[in-house]
């Protein structure tokens, strides 16, 4: 399971976080829309995902698509 958070974009303060579903699937309720928000997905060996996003006052629901994983670059 994947660890979801999400912060406010401005600030970089939290807002929540959740475990992923067994298949990688995540719900976060109770978000409001117009916000900026930056959405951080992690799985231990694997380099993070980072993605900013907003929902919209006349749709609360977001698909944010297939968030594949990566392994961390080497350097």
């Amino acid at each position: 399971m994947a660890t979801v958070t999400v912060f406010q974009a401005q600030d970089t303060s939290l807002v929540t976080y959740r475990l992923s579903a067994e298949d990688g699937s995540f719900r976060l309720p109770g978000l409001a829309a117009n916000i900026p928000y930056r959405i951080l997905v992690s799985f231990s060996g694997y380099a993070v995902h980072r993605q900013q996003f907003q929902l919209k006052a006349d749709s609360l629901d977001m698909d944010l698509g297939a968030i594949t994983l990566h392994p961390p670059l080497r350097s």
